[in-house]
């Protein structure tokens, strides 16, 4: 079981799935309106001047729902939906909820569809 708990007190059952994609400019520029429509309440911290940076938020139609916009040494090089080399990302975006809750049309939209979310990872 995945755990929530150092925020929010929650635990994740077999039944729910974290999401995890590289965001581009474009996706960074995004989060923070889907964080503000979706978030009850908001967390984050700053560890080793930049070395670590995250901000999360939980879900205030119920509390396995989360995500997090998450910055590791400044940035990352991932691979783009082709699997070609792609830009600097500078946050990493992670969702976790209940496996249906990943079908409803408005996060499906923005988590399958938006051109500045590459591919999750394994």
């Amino acid at each position: 079981m995945l755990q929530i708990w150092h925020h929010w007190k929650v635990v994740l059952s077999p039944e729910h799935m974290v999401y995890v994609a590289s965001l581009t400019s474009t996706g960074q520029n995004a989060f923070g309106p889907v964080l503000n429509e979706y978030a009850q309440d908001v967390a984050g911290d700053n560890f080793g001047n930049g070395t670590f940076i995250y901000q999360g938020g939980q879900g205030a139609e119920y509390p396995e729902f989360s995500l997090w916009s998450l910055s590791v040494y400044g940035g990352l090089r991932t691979l783009g939906r082709e699997g070609k080399a792609g830009s600097r990302s500078m946050f990493l975006a992670a969702f976790t909820g209940d496996k249906s809750l990943f079908n409803r049309s408005d996060l499906a939209g923005f988590l399958k569809t938006a051109p500045d979310v590459s591919q999750p990872a394994p």
